[in-house]
């Protein structure tokens, strides 16, 4: 009898963990962002004239990258203004940037942080989007940005 308590026992106790193990691996996990200005462009383009802050993350090959860090750093003294996390579908966007000149840093585990430099102006129609191509640390060039329509 000790051992059939002890052996419906030991059944519970593994569909408990194994009903929490499952939990546990369907979790929405937010990422943990560090907020310090990176820059490791070799070579700094003019900056990309957008109407809104809003576009796409991608790693090298194309494929979406859900949870990128996003930074948006004031130009002249590198102050943060906002933060955001990319979607699961890649995307991102901010609200509410007054016309001006900024950096977009856009961070994730395993790739060079991307810095691009963004002027955003009020002019109606404006509908480019930021391409960001985010290249893994070590590579010879850092990851950048471009306009997409």
């Amino acid at each position: 009898m000790k051992s059939r308590k002890c052996g419906l026992l030991i059944f519970c106790a593994g569909l408990l963990l194994a009903g929490k193990c499952w939990a546990c691996s369907h979790e929405q996990i937010t990422p943990t962002c560090s907020s310090s200005y990176e820059n490791h462009n070799q070579t700094d383009n003019g900056p990309l004239k957008v109407g809104a802050v809003a576009g796409i993350a991608k790693d090298g090959s194309g494929v979406a990258v859900s949870g990128a860090c996003l930074l948006l750093f004031t130009e002249v003294n590198h102050s943060l203004m906002q933060t955001g996390v990319s979607a699961a579908d890649g995307t991102f966007s901010f609200q509410e940037v007054p016309p001006g000149r900024y950096r977009l840093v856009i961070k994730y585990n395993g790739f060079c942080a991307a810095n691009i430099p963004l002027k955003v102006i009020n002019k109606a129609g404006q509908k480019a989007k930021i391409a960001v191509h985010l290249r893994p640390s070590g590579s010879d060039t850092c990851s950048d940005g471009e306009l997409t329509s």
